[in-house]
């Protein structure tokens, strides 16, 4: 589990307002702001300790962070916050599972992976954010991309690919953190959408090609439809991805489009043992299909 959309500045464990702890006296003053402090690794505002009994609630409560971390793999941390009555909860969204990478012919390194949503919101605008270190752990770069679905339901994925475009650094990368965050929104997408896959082959050249078929079972017409294709290795992690439009683009209720895409990775495409394929439109979208090569 990945904690992500960090507020800036702290707040008062009691009453959710931020603290002023880094203000300047007289900012302080002219603002007319409450006083506040640190006590036990939390912050609470002094009007809201009252006969100590906060007090001795603060003290009961201790935070661990864990931080799992891969050489080029899944980073994980999670904020568990335990309470003096033994109850646990953890601050999280989005779990970042099957990644890869690699580097290609022209020094961009590539970084994959699926971002599951976690939480029990549907989340839009999911952005996925790597965090590249070199053997000291220094931070070299971040760079950040879009998840491939527009809309990520509850305990649903989707994939995801962040280019590391600096060559000059890219050689130094030793390991990198990934996060994302999102926008919770009220209701999921229905899943009208069905995809079905005709065929694939890897040719000669090294490109991989899927065709297939979408059919639109709802009653609105889906817009802007598309295929996202995750391609996956022996160990099912993710090494390439593929992108292509329906023909036709909107597909009207009750009636279906094609369509036919490629993977373009020749270093990575080799390596494909399973693929899965997942529709998605501005009104619909699909669940995922897994299949074979």
């Amino acid at each position: 589990m990945c904690i992500f959309g960090k507020k800036l500045n702290p707040e008062c464990t009691k009453c959710s307002s931020s603290v002023t702890a880094s203000l300047e006296p007289e900012v302080e003053e002219q603002a007319h702001v409450k006083r506040d402090r640190y006590v036990n690794t939390v912050w609470i505002y002094n009007d809201c300790i009252e006969n100590g009994k906060e007090k001795k609630k603060l003290s009961g409560i201790g935070i661990i962070i864990i931080m799992i971390s891969f050489l080029f793999g899944t980073n994980i941390m999670m904020i568990i916050i335990h309470t003096e009555i033994g109850m646990a909860f953890a601050a999280s969204d989005f779990l970042i599972q099957k990644t890869s990478s690699f580097v290609d012919e022209n020094k961009i390194m590539h970084v994959y992976g699926e971002v599951k949503n976690i939480s029990d919101k549907a989340m839009t605008n999911v952005i996925a954010k790597a965090l590249f270190y070199d053997t000291n752990g220094k931070l070299l770069n971040e760079f950040q991309r879009s998840s491939e679905l527009r809309t990520i339901n509850p305990g649903n994925i989707s994939p995801f690919e962040i280019l590391n475009i600096n060559t000059k650094t890219v050689n130094s990368v030793k390991d990198f953190k990934l996060s994302a965050i999102g926008t919770p929104i009220e209701k999921s997408k229905p899943t009208a959408l069905k995809i079905h896959s005709d065929n694939s082959r890897l040719d000669i050249l090294g490109f991989y090609y899927i065709n297939g078929r979408i059919v639109n079972g709802g009653p609105l017409t889906a817009t802007d439809s598309d295929v996202i294709a995750t391609l996956y290795d022996k160990d099912s992690k993710v090494i390439a991805i593929g992108r292509a439009l329906a023909e036709p683009v909107n597909i009207t209720p009750n009636s279906h489009a094609a369509f036919g895409l490629v993977a373009t990775e020749k270093l990575q495409t080799y390596k494909i043992k399973s693929y899965s394929l997942i529709a998605d439109s501005e009104q619909y979208v699909s669940l995922p299909v897994f299949l074979s090569k």
